[in-house]
């Protein structure tokens, strides 16, 4: 699914540092600021995990000790982003 990346929220990370909706969202076509596309930061993503590996891919390649799941809670995931969590064996 195409997935919309919103943020960084810097003054109210209460609900994450990023967004993330689906693509033509409702949400996004009744706020102002987001209602423009295309937007700036859009991916394909099948689960929570691709969405966090994507923004901080080169954050987490620089620091070993950083966790994929610290990262996932940086993000907020809105209900119509229908994304699953990934099984990691």
């Amino acid at each position: 699914m195409k997935v919309v990346i919103v943020g960084p929220n810097l003054r109210d990370q209460s609900q994450g540092a990023f967004h993330v909706h689906a693509q033509g969202c409702a949400d996004l076509r009744r706020n102002p600021n987001l209602r423009e596309e295309p937007h700036d930061y859009v991916i394909e993503a099948e689960t929570f995990e691709d969405v966090a590996e994507d923004v901080y891919a080169d954050h987490m390649a620089e620091n070993p000790d950083l966790s994929l799941d610290m990262c996932v809670a940086d993000f907020h995931f809105a209900p119509c982003a229908e994304l699953a969590h990934r099984v990691i064996a």
